[in-house]
């Protein structure tokens, strides 16, 4: 491992050079007088996790990861179990943590700090060591760990190098948690191969809109998720790239998904394999039209479909699929009564063993292997494998449980959830139950439906007959009336019982622990959106998902004719408006707080897009022209502030009407405050590569034919028609603004995002066309993101910075 492959790790969009924390923490663990440490990772999603990880296995000791969101008693589980030489962690974690632990605060090592000649960048290759370390769902209650290899960890890596291939060209998202054993590829295999590494972080991660984002504004070539967060990104409008690789694995592929992936990269990767065997242990590159398997094995690894009596089946026939080869882990930790049971000798070569998946296989006609489900109580739930007996045996610690049993059911939406049936000694409420697991499992083990029974049905073998299980009874969540009668927090109950199908909710729960997950949240919120007029960014909901929290910290309120909101606490001092957006603005506020107070402005534009449509007096709204909506604006501001000049902001076209509304402030006042401008761009500083022309000239075609034409239905358009009306009239209004618009007096100050996430072979002057539309001069601040992402941090800081000194002046 090179000194250039410790540069290409990106972080909140900015390129960090973490080879320096990597040294120290090499040195801060090299203090220990052995090697072959089990090192606990207890990190934020953040550069010191990857920095940590690579430390260990450079320095020969084994990693621990472990997530910082899984309940603190199933932390204490594994550190009990595993009792960790040290832990590598943070400052604000060290008191979550057993006092009796050696911890290094990694936020405490400056990478100022003087250190001995660097480590060697190579990790050691010792064959009796143990590269990590994951701990997966075990079938007594107790979680289990899986000893991994540095040689089989090594073998993964060359092998899917080559297959699906990686290389210094390419461009890799890490999504995953560490903590999921497919998180090694992402961690190791853009160092390994020189490729760049583009880290997302904890909410980032959740998000389909920030992962949508990245993928456009980094140009990613090669993503790996589940299918579930693949579904996810779909359902949130993403429309693909052509030069992506999709690598899809951890639950089965459906050939509906398949279809819908294929649409949208340039190469889908089917991958298989369990924890045991190292990541993934089958590859295939899926093609249309073509039966969906889990491929063939990866370099040398070895598969055999096996009877009952451990011989081999015939081609075609339904068997157990076991796994030799290089990959195979080391054993469970300390479990060597487990280990026995599915680390076998291997009857066909002696010497060697192999392990039994619990997976049902069978070979195509074309020698393809094809995944028939499992032969145990294992589930994959939203990729995460589950023993259901972890979560029985949880149950079963309640002395109101006489009997639990836990089984997947497909109840909603073709979705599989988890169902807990229960045999109680006396009642127990949803809650105490919900509560109690919380405390004990991560919240994707935990059950989304609770059934009581009388007794089991058995099978004719005497056990219980799971395949028989009664689904939940859901009804359909019917709203009575038209909802205006309805208060808003009885408006947002309704959409989550609806979104959720059960009536058995309150405003205190937590979304995710009563059966929600990331992709329930995505529709929840839309819904939430359309029918409360409330707009919660997903991250923010990630963090509060309960229903009283969204209402607390809803900075919109109710009231949908509201459009002008102070976004933060301060209400002296000449304000400062930011147009476009209320959510978008509200870390650029926080940096205000004391200072001034930023105000967050958003017309209810779509709503008066479907009454101009339904009325059919489009071309009548003032909002057709820039000219129009900056005046609208501006009634607006002037409702919260009468008179005087005011400082005003404005991103993409926002930018261009924010311009025009401080010309009307200059020309009613006398004078205005100073004008912000982000990232807009003028169309006559467009300049077209080849590619560019091509796509403007079938753009312009598309649209030849002028505006949309009439809905299908006029008093109900649909959502398709309105985006194309709502783009055909942004487009002509910025159009008709770049030939008319005329000079203001004064500066201008741009702020530009250095990633233009919308290009199509299209470039732009420095100004972005503005140095011909001011008497004076445009001050301008780059800074290295999307014009969203120069809204967040660790941008936003330095862009509020910029604004405080020309406000200041």
């Amino acid at each position: 491992m090179t000194k250039e492959a410790m540069d290409t790790l990106v972080y909140h969009g900015e390129k960090v050079e973490f080879g320096n924390l990597i040294n120290l923490i090499c040195h801060r663990i090299s203090e220990f007088p052995k090697t072959g440490l089990n090192v606990g990772i207890y990190l934020d999603r953040t550069p010191a996790l990857v920095a940590a990880v690579n430390a260990c296995l450079i320095t020969g000791n084994t990693y621990i990861p472990l997530d910082p969101d899984h309940p603190a008693e199933r932390i204490n589980m594994i550190l009990e179990d595993v009792k960790p030489d040290l832990i590598l962690t943070h400052g604000h974690y060290l008191s979550k943590l057993p006092s009796d632990s050696v911890k290094i605060d990694v936020d405490s090592l400056s990478s100022d700090e003087s250190v001995p000649e660097p480590v060697s960048r190579e990790f050691c290759q010792d064959r009796e060591s143990i590269a990590y370390i994951i701990f997966t769902s075990g079938s007594t209650g107790k979680p289990k760990g899986v000893m991994i290899p540095r040689p089989a960890m090594d073998n993964f890596l060359d092998s899917m190098a080559k297959k699906p291939g990686l290389t210094a060209n390419d461009r890799l998202l890490a999504v995953t948690t560490v903590s999921f054993d497919i998180s090694v590829l992402e961690i190791f295999l853009p160092i390994r191969t020189g490729a760049q590494l583009f880290l997302l972080d904890k909410n980032e991660s959740h998000d389909p809109d920030s992962i949508i984002s990245a993928l456009d504004s980094y140009d990613i070539t090669v993503m790996q998720a589940t299918p579930v967060t693949w579904r996810m990104l779909i359902d949130a409008g993403w429309k693909g790239k052509d030069n992506l690789k999709v690598l899809c694995g951890g639950e089965a592929l459906t050939p509906e998904l398949a279809e819908e992936l294929l649409d949208r990269c340039g190469e889908l990767w089917n991958m298989y394999g369990p924890t045991e065997t190292t990541v993934w242990s089958t590859i295939e590159k899926v093609e249309r039209d073509k039966p969906i398997s889990i491929g063939e094995p990866i370099d040398n690894t070895e598969i055999y479909i096996l009877d009952e009596n451990m011989n081999k089946v015939l081609h075609g026939v339904e068997g157990d699929l076991f796994i030799g080869g290089k990959g195979l882990a080391a054993g469970y930790f300390k479990r060597p009564d487990l280990t026995e049971k599915v680390f076998i000798p291997n009857p066909f070569t002696p010497g060697e063993t192999i392990y039994k998946t619990g997976d049902l296989v069978r070979y195509m006609a074309d020698g393809r292997l094809e995944c028939l489900g499992r032969s145990d109580f294992q589930v994959k739930i939203r990729g995460f494998r589950i023993e259901l007996g972890e979560i029985e045996s949880a149950l079963l610690t309640l002395d109101e449980i006489a009997s639990a049993v836990v089984h997947p059911q497909v109840v909603r939406k073709g979705m599989k959830d988890l169902v807990a049936y229960l045999i109680e000694r006396k009642p127990v409420e949803e809650r105490v139950l919900v509560e109690h697991l919380s405390r004990i499992l991560p919240d994707y083990m935990i059950p989304a439906y609770f059934v009581r029974l009388d007794k089991f049905l058995l099978n004719t073998n005497g056990k219980i007959d799971r395949k028989n299980l009664p689904l939940p009874q859901v009804k359909e969540i019917v709203l009575e009336g038209n909802g205006d009668d309805l208060s808003l927090k009885e408006k947002i109950l309704f959409v989550w019982k609806r979104v959720l199908q059960r009536e058995d909710i309150s405003t205190d729960q937590n979304f995710f622990e009563i059966g929600g997950n990331s992709i329930l949240a995505v529709q929840l919120l839309r819904e939430i959106g359309e029918f409360c007029g409330l707009t919660v960014p997903l991250g923010a909901f990630f963090m509060n998902p309960v229903i009283d929290d969204m209402i607390n910290q809803a900075k919109s309120g109710s009231d949908k004719e509201m459009t002008v909101l102070l976004l933060n606490n301060t209400t002296e001092g000449v304000p400062l408006f930011c147009l476009g957006g209320i959510d978008i603005y509200s870390e650029l506020a926080a940096c205000f707080e004391g200072e001034r107070p930023v105000y967050g402005v958003f017309l209810p534009y779509e709503e008066q897009l479907i009454d101009n449509i339904q009325r059919g007096t489009i071309d009548e709204w003032e909002y057709v022209s820039i000219q129009g909506m900056a005046g609208a604006y501006l009634r607006d501001i002037r409702k919260y502030y009468p008179q005087g000049p005011c400082h005003i902001l404005g991103v993409s076209i926002a930018g261009m009407i924010a311009f025009e509304a401080s010309k009307l402030i200059k020309a009613n006042e006398g004078a205005r405050g100073e004008l912000f401008i982000l990232d807009s761009h003028l169309p006559h500083a467009r300049r077209l590569t080849p590619f560019g022309k091509i796509y403007s000239a079938l753009r312009s075609l598309k649209h030849r034919s002028g505006k949309p034409g009439e809905p299908k239905n006029k008093l109900n358009p649909d959502q398709a028609y309105i985006e194309a009306m709502r783009d055909f009239i942004n487009d002509q209004a910025i159009e008709v603004f770049d030939k008319v618009a005329t000079p203001i007096d004064g500066d201008i100050y741009l702020i530009r995002a250095l990633t233009n996430v919308y290009s199509k072979g299209e470039s732009f002057s420095d100004d972005l066309g503005w140095n011909d539309l001011t008497s004076g001069q445009v001050g301008i601040l780059e800074l290295p993101d999307d014009h969203m992402g120069i809204l967040n941090q660790p941008h936003v800081v330095k862009l509020a910075d910029f604004l405080k000194e020309k406000i200041d002046r």
